[in-house]
């Protein structure tokens, strides 16, 4: 009854592309929207957004734990997601609507903070109850790497669609226009995706620890430490090269908003190609050495983007190239979250995907409010103003740095971390097949429940 075919696998990856769209689009797009279009003070932008990344880390392992507690005739997290579909897609158009501008720029930053914080809620909760289906429905590498490809393919799909399109689109038609199509498109697909939502009854039989025993094991459990700071690390690395492409494309490269959705194209639609490719590799080698790989990729070529280049096909290749690291490390992410699952259900003897999915949205939230932070002080000092038409020699010095140094400075210390990380890929493929026999046994003691109740 619970068999998971490629038709299920290939809805899952569908579904979430839509969910993920949303989500990219509001990433990247809500700081730079609200400097350039708000005219807000860069300091008040990524400050503002640094306080609702605190707050969101505070409740995100209460919605992973809400959800392992969560019993009902559809499932754990299905009916989180259905409600949270539609809520997400008209706040994600509020954001981008403010009702207040610069010239009330206390209301307008209330309003950038409030809207924020719930669009970001609404996702994480969608995104935390999504994800731990994956490791309920995908047991083994060949499985998980699959699914990995099927999601990674079809969400880049996707997010180079929008990625291309939301500026060009924005630049003709209106933000307003733009950001409801985008909504429209989300909410659609995100349900027909629900179809392929396939939960483990089994896993949610015994019954869930209390708050205080999960997050005290989940925080004291060592491969989940590692596994956290790998994931800020990542975090970091991607969302401060997507985030600052547009300032640097209009700023540094001097070319428009339109043009600039050409660098995104090349950074996410290169992971169209590159996610099955990593996935073989991931196969071959496991999700360590290929998380090794795209963290030296990604350093050397945010190396090169600090050299004096700013020649836009040049330019372009280089972010194309660098989707070759975002596939291994995104694709080697999903799968050690997975293998620190299933070891440590080996260990506590009950599946806590919820938690763990929301203890890994605490730390992208936390990789988000560092980096935000840091962009909002550093173009703050250097001053960066909207209002000119041309910014100092400082100023882009910064744009620059905000979006190759950081990232290459994380990846070197990820690089660090993924050394000392204790579970090799010789253990992770003990403990999958430890958790396949551990699924066997929840199962049979369902079946063996069901018989005694009918009897």
């Amino acid at each position: 009854m619970n068999k998971v075919t490629l038709k299920h696998r290939i809805l899952y990856g569908f579904g979430y592309m839509g969910v993920l769209v949303t989500g990219m689009v509001f990433t990247t797009f809500v700081t730079y929207y609200y400097l350039q279009h708000v005219k807000l003070n860069p300091a008040w932008v990524g400050v503002g957004f640094g306080i609702v990344s605190v707050w969101e880390a505070v409740i995100a392992p209460f919605i992973g734990y809400i959800s392992d507690r969560t019993r009902t005739r559809w499932g754990r997290r299905k009916p989180y997601i259905v409600v949270g579909i539609p809520l997400l897609a008209l706040f994600f158009w509020l954001v981008f609507n403010p009702i207040f501008d610069a010239t009330q720029p206390v209301l307008a930053v209330v309003w950038y903070m409030i809207t924020l914080f719930i669009v970001d809620s609404l996702f994480m909760m969608i995104d935390v109850n999504w994800q731990a289906v994956n490791a309920e429905m995908n047991v083994d590498l060949e499985s998980r790497s699959q699914q990995g490809a099927i999601v990674g393919v079809l969400s880049m799909f996707g997010v180079a669609i929008a990625s291309a399109a939301t500026l060009p689109l924005a630049e003709k038609f209106g933000w307003s226009a733009t950001v409801t199509v985008i909504a429209l498109f989300s909410t659609v697909v995100g349900y027909i995706g629900v179809l392929g939502l396939k939960e483990n009854p089994n896993y949610s039989k015994p019954q869930a620890l209390a708050l205080k025993d999960a997050v005290r094991l989940t925080v004291k459990y060592r491969p989940s430490l590692y596994f956290m700071g790998l994931g800020t690390i990542v975090k970091i690395a991607m969302y401060s090269i997507t985030t600052m492409i547009p300032l640097f494309a209009v700023w540094v490269l001097n070319i428009s908003e339109g043009q600039s959705g050409s660098l995104l194209l090349a950074s996410s639609g290169g992971m169209l190609i590159f996610f099955p490719i990593a996935s073989m590799v991931i196969n071959k080698i496991g999700p360590k050495k290929a998380l090794t790989i795209g963290f030296l990729e990604v350093s050397i070529i945010c190396l090169i983007l600090l050299m004096p280049i700013n020649t836009l096909w040049i330019i372009t290749v280089l972010f194309g190239l660098l989707a070759i690291g975002f596939s291994f490390m995104m694709l080697s992410l999903m799968i050690m979250l997975s293998d620190v699952i299933d070891a440590d259900a080996i260990e506590v003897g009950q599946r806590r995907e919820g938690i763990y999915n929301s203890s890994y949205a605490l730390v992208q939230r936390l990789g988000a409010f560092l980096f935000s932070v840091s962009m909002g002080l550093v173009l703050n000092w250097v001053g960066f103003q909207t209002t000119l038409t041309s910014q100092s020699q400082g100023v882009l010095t910064a744009i620059k740095m905000l979006m190759a140094g950081a990232p290459l400075l994380v990846c070197l210390i990820g690089l660090f971390l993924i050394a000392k990380y204790p579970i090799s890929d010789a253990q992770a493929e003990e403990i999958r097949n430890k958790a396949i026999k551990q699924r066997e046994e929840f199962s049979g003691e369902l079946v063996a429940d069901k018989t005694s109740q009918e009897n």
